[in-house]
């Protein structure tokens, strides 16, 4: 009998978007695509709740992060950077 392997999970960076009264934490449909078409990953939106998410917990969880590369999650403010 075969054992199958869980199926990897990739965390995907998300942004927070104002959207009439409500903030929606959301990600293009292409990169969702990108993981399982490219992956065969199940794809995991990382929410944008900056310093109130235990990174390193999350890391130890998921086989691998796709950064969309929004500037919401990559601006160089956020690490102490200049504006670009």
């Amino acid at each position: 009998m075969s054992k199958t392997l869980p199926v990897p999970l990739v965390g995907i960076t998300s942004c927070l978007k104002a959207h009439e009264h409500s903030d929606f934490h959301c990600v293009q449909d292409k990169y969702v695509d990108a993981v399982v078409a490219g992956t065969g990953a199940v794809p995991v939106l990382i929410p944008a709740i900056g310093p109130a998410l235990d990174i390193d917990a999350l890391l130890a969880r998921l086989d691998g992060v796709l950064i969309t590369g929004s500037p919401s999650n990559v601006d160089p403010a956020h690490y102490g950077g200049p504006p670009p």
